[in-house]
This record gives C-alpha cells, structure tokens and sequence, in this order.
C-alpha cells in the first residue's frame, strides 16, 4: 500500500468532516487493505469436474458470497443458486462455491456476476446452466432495510426449478 494512497483517502475523509473521530484512526489503510485484498484476485480457481453415471438435475441452493457494487465501492451480500442438468459431468459444491467467490471478488454489478459465472459453469459443465442471485445491497439501504436485487440467468425451466 503506497504512503500517497493512505494520505489521498485519508485527505478525503477529512474534507468530508470525517478525520477528527478517534475511531477513524486507521480507516483509510483499512479501506485500502480491503479493496487490495479483493483486487488480489488471482488465477481462476481450479474446479473438480467429475463423471456422473445417470444424467439428473442437479441443484446448489444458498451458496453465500459477497460482491462490490461498481458505482458505490459498497459491498453488497448474495445468495447464489445453480442448476442444471448433467450430461455426464457434474461440479463438486466447493468447486462451485470457489468459482462464485472468484467471479465476485472484482467490483461487479449482480447482474454481470450472475451472466458470467452462467457462462463459467456452462462451459466447464457442456451445458445449460442456470444461476439466480439474490443480493442485499448496502448501496440502497432505506429506513435501515438493504435493498434486495433478485437477478436470474438460463433457461425457464431451470429457473423455475431453482425457485422451487
């Protein structure tokens, strides 16, 4: 973390009347070492890809990440849930849940980060896949309640499955 990163954000914090609280203290390295963390994103995960002996409809429900809104660099919570129907290959629930935690991990609109980890699983799966996120957003919070966003990507039926 550069000196002239912390003393750039601790000079807005201050022009925001925010620098005089005792419990500001170490915000701006903080906020800093937070964003540095997620930016440290790294090679995609590696994914355990198995061989099923019948094609059925798999489902991974709740699977918990948490993403960072583009516009606001605010984070937002998600509950993500994947289905599809094998054709042979199948995903362990870790290798899915990695893949959720990697594509989240860049600031990302909810709907973006539902297309692409779709067209991630599609793609290792060689089949449709269909993933519903829903997510609380901390950039819409009313009368102290998070927003809630319920984005949905792959074929109708799959998707209604999900909801199920």
């Amino acid at each position: 973390m550069a000196h002239d990163d912390v003393a750039d954000l601790r000079g807005v914090l201050g022009r925001l009347g925010w620098s005089s609280d005792p419990a500001m203290g170490r915000t701006a390295e903080r906020v800093l070492e937070g964003w540095q963390a997620r930016a440290a994103i790294g090679l995609r995960p590696t994914l355990t890809v198995v061989d099923l002996t019948v094609d059925q409809y798999v489902a991974f429900r709740a699977i918990g990440v948490t993403g960072m809104c583009p516009h606001h660099l605010v984070p937002y919570a998600a509950r993500i849930d994947v289905g599809f129907v094998s054709t042979g290959k199948g995903l362990g629930l870790g290798s899915v849940r990695r893949l959720a935690e990697w594509h989240a991990l860049p600031p990302r609109l909810q709907e973006e980060l539902t297309v692409k980890l779709a067209e991630a699983l599609s793609t290792e799966l060689r089949t449709t896949v269909a993933v519903r996120v829903v997510g609380r957003h901390a950039c819409d919070v009313r009368d102290g309640e998070f927003g809630v966003l319920e984005t949905s990507f792959g074929p109708a039926d799959q998707l209604a499955r999900l909801r199920a």
